[in-house]
């Protein structure tokens, strides 16, 4: 009788939980989102089945998102500790938007400042 009492106990409480618990794998969209957009220190092209620093990352990824942090949270956990150079694109926010725009805006300028040296010369 006490068995049958523990294991409705167990049914109850417990399997509802870890039930509705999400738990992530490496297949998992959210977790592949994430590690696409970390630069994992020069590894993220490296074969995972070899590379421990890239097996490094996706344990600890994966536990951060198995213990219900977000993704916003991880990325800026990598980037506190490592920098703009945790992520493969730089945050476009910032000196980092001014990386992004600066040499877009001078190659624009060239390519004007060529443009009417040409028209000037074919007018002479």
């Amino acid at each position: 009788m006490i068995k049958k009492l523990w294991f409705s106990f167990f049914l109850v409480c417990i399997l509802p939980v870890s039930v509705f618990a999400q738990t992530y794998d490496y297949n998992s969209k959210l977790f592949q989102r994430i590690v696409n957009q970390l630069a994992m220190q020069g590894h993220k092209e490296h074969d995972l089945a070899t590379c421990t620093v890239k097996q490094q990352y996706y344990k600890e990824v994966l536990d951060m998102l198995n213990k219900g942090k977000s993704e916003d949270e991880i990325l800026n956990y990598y980037v506190e500790q490592l920098g703009e150079q945790a992520l493969v694109v730089p945050q476009k926010s910032g000196f980092s938007l001014t990386a992004w725009v600066v040499p877009i805006a001078i190659f624009m300028f060239g390519a004007f400042v060529i443009y009417r040296t040409v028209r000037r010369k074919e007018g002479n």
